[in-house]
């Protein structure tokens, strides 16, 4: 497990596939585990965005793409996750209820979509074999 914090929390080095579906084994079961918590599972949700994009920019590394692809999925989901608050946050002023529904719905397509991109990017990377795959040298993480 000590070695899982490193990796969730730099994005220095690069990971193999084996390493990367650990970290997003964790980060799923976190995700879900904080999702049924009412209110708190959409904050946490932009809190585990963090460590989804440590581990996203080491595996790129691994394969050798630009690090900054990571930031595609991550960006969609903080939009969503915002679009979400707001929502959330305007149902419970009677006065706002126009607003709620109207970004309720906008919440609902762009969640749509970065669902969609973010489960197409997590099997791109995670099943791309990369340089530590292939056995050539390794710079960190978990075996």
């Amino acid at each position: 497990m000590e070695d899982l914090v490193p990796i969730l929390t730099s994005f220095h080095g690069a990971i193999s596939r084996r390493t990367f579906w650990i970290g997003a084994a964790v980060l799923i079961v976190a995700s879900i585990v904080l999702g049924l918590i009412p209110y708190l599972g959409t904050i946490a949700s932009l809190a585990l965005l963090y460590p989804w994009t440590c581990l996203a920019m080491q595996r790129l590394r691994d394969m050798e793409r630009p690090v900054g692809l990571a930031l595609i999925p991550v960006g969609l989901a903080a939009i969503s996750a915002v679009l979400g608050i707001v929502t959330m946050v305007s149902m419970f002023n009677p006065m706002l209820i126009g607003l709620a529904l109207m970004v309720g719905g906008l919440t609902v397509l762009v969640g749509t979509i970065s669902m969609l991109v973010a489960i197409a990017f997590l099997l791109w990377i995670g099943l791309t074999p990369g340089k530590s795959d292939a056995g050539q040298p390794f710079l960190g993480g978990l075996r």
